[in-house]
């Protein structure tokens, strides 16, 4: 299955277990990981970010994808990023050039195109579940769906499509408000009180 994939797309396994700022354990780290966590800075306002990557596969055009390993759960849905319910691939895409800029000294940045859930049932039955991924990176990619950004059916406030940039973009704008409202001491359980779809499962019902 493996070698299907990389036939099929043409991006091939570069880095694994990729951390930033100390995350994970150090004899687990890719030689491409870093001690220092990633600054992001927007509107005067600074985060800093530590993380790990569990895989980046790239291409001889410099795109990647980012994978985590999973063994029984599917990838989030493209309409959960959106609405900022499912954020740490894309917040991995979108600092990608960052985590990986040391180790690739003088060379141009890497161009996320994709982030996908690497479904592992047992040795003879994985395969990659695309969360969002660029729709116009030229990708030999059969499966499209929602997935494949932008599309008719993952909109923005405005009733239009969102491309794979602009995903990435709200996720930043995502980060910042989460961190914002953490430090004015708002904890919610959710970001939408209002719904109640954790109601099926979590004992703390409202």
């Amino acid at each position: 299955a493996e070698a299907e994939a990389i036939g099929q797309l043409g991006f091939y396994p570069a880095y694994f277990e990729v951390a930033f700022g100390r995350a994970g354990r150090k004899s687990e780290r890719d030689p491409a990981s870093s001690p220092e966590p990633v600054l992001l800075e927007r509107d005067g306002k600074r985060l800093r970010l530590i993380g790990k990557v569990d895989r980046i596969d790239l291409n001889p055009a410099g795109q990647a994808i980012l994978l985590d390993y999973k063994t029984g759960s599917a990838a989030s849905h493209p309409r959960e990023v959106l609405a900022g319910l499912s954020l740490q691939l894309p917040v991995y895409a979108m600092v990608l050039p960052q985590i990986l800029a040391r180790a690739r000294p003088g060379q141009p940045p890497l161009d996320p195109v994709m982030t996908a859930i690497y479904q592992v049932k047992d040795e003879e039955n994985c395969q990659r579940i695309p969360e969002i991924y660029d729709r116009e990176a030229g990708l030999n990619f059969e499966r499209h769906g929602t997935a494949a950004l932008p599309n008719h059916r993952v909109l923005d406030e405005s009733g239009a499509q969102v491309s794979f940039a602009e995903m990435l973009e709200r996720v930043e704008g995502y980060l910042f408000d989460y961190v914002e409202r953490i430090r004015s001491g708002q904890f919610r359980h959710t970001r939408y009180p209002e719904e109640s779809a954790c109601e099926s499962y979590c004992e703390f019902r409202r």
